[in-house]
């Protein structure tokens, strides 16, 4: 998400007045990002899955290992609003990683397939969501709406400020590159 922002709130506008390190950049960056956003997609489905199986866990009083054979996991995810906002974030990190796949083709192609706007609302909604199962859900009415959008006003800006520090460090790294 954070690198997202960077690019299209970053680069973009420095591109109008910093071309020099924009090209170096451009050499570097949509592969740094790439990477990252693959990186990133994979720890986040490895770690959401170690989490279902903890929650099916904990709420069925089960062993991890056999909430999948005694049907807990599957009660967790269609019974349970965790389960149900985690069937959500899956299918939108499958959306992400398809759009994903198709931008690297694209690039790999030299053509141009513009997506960054639906990659950044996906990447954006698979953050929020999480507001939806933390400790921000447990009001009740008005407060808890209250504390969903605090909650997710923080998660999106906490992750596009930490997110695009490793693409700044590349852009930084190119800009001093063009000026030597």
């Amino acid at each position: 998400f954070g690198g997202l922002v960077l690019a299209l709130v970053g680069v973009g506008p420095a591109s109008r007045t910093a071309q020099a390190a924009v090209d170096g950049l451009n050499e570097h960056g949509p592969r740094f990002l790439r990477v990252a956003g693959w990186w990133g997609l994979g720890v986040s489905l490895l770690s959401g899955a170690a989490w279902l199986f903890l929650e099916a866990a904990l709420m069925s009083g089960q062993p991890i290992a056999e909430v999948t054979s005694g049907g807990a996991l599957w009660l967790v995810l269609t019974r349970t609003g965790f389960g149900r906002v985690w069937m959500w974030r899956s299918g939108i990190a499958a959306m992400l990683g398809a759009l994903m796949f198709a931008q690297a083709m694209a690039a790999r192609d030299r053509r141009s397939l513009r997506g960054h706007g639906i990659a950044i609302a996906l990447a954006g909604g698979y953050l929020a969501s999480l507001a939806l199962v933390g400790h921000a859900a447990d009001g009740q009415g008005a407060e808890r709406c209250l504390r969903i959008t605090a909650d997710v006003v923080h998660l999106l800006a906490g992750c596009a400020w930490l997110g695009a520090l490793p693409g700044l460090a590349v852009l930084f790294a190119s800009a001093l590159r063009a000026s030597s």
